[in-house]
């Protein structure tokens, strides 16, 4: 009578690790690639949601909407014409400037991009038809700036 053990030799084992060697080498790099590509990717969603919320506020603060009152029209042309965002609070890396512009969105001679602030000053200069917002978020490769155009409250 033969008896007959069941299991693998030591040649198969060792051909089973050798064929997972290979597939790990040659797999691994990509996985790690991937990897990579998602971390830039959520820190250029994260700079672009930042910037979208800075956007916003400035629009929010330099916006007439119907049903306001005379003097909520004339506290929006204020800020506006400041060039301020009461209570705005900028993450670490966020800039937000804008440029003064004509009402068809030509760059005023000598006006270049200024800093939004958030302390408006009692009285302002200028009264322009419409400036361009540009705000930014992010550093290098992952740096992203969103532009946006906005009238004077009317």
């Amino acid at each position: 009578m033969t008896s007959r053990q069941q299991g693998l030799t030591l040649v198969e084992v060792l051909v089973a690790l050798a064929l997972f060697g290979v597939l790990m080498a040659v797999l691994l790099p990509s996985i790690t690639a991937l990897l990579g590509i998602n971390r830039q990717g959520e820190r250029q969603l994260n700079g672009t949601t930042q910037a979208q919320q800075v956007i916003e506020s400035v629009k929010g603060a330099w916006q007439d909407t119907p049903g306001m009152t005379a003097a909520q029209l004339q506290q929006a042309q204020d800020r506006f014409d400041a060039n301020c965002v009461p209570g705005l609070s900028l993450p670490s890396g966020v800039t937000a400037r804008s440029q003064e512009r004509t009402s068809r969105a030509a760059v005023i001679t000598g006006k270049t991009l200024v800093d939004i602030v958030a302390a408006c000053p009692t009285t302002s200069t200028t009264s322009p038809a419409m400036r361009r917002v540009q705000v930014s978020a992010g550093t290098g490769a992952q740096m992203v700036t969103l532009t946006l155009d906005v009238l004077r409250p009317q």
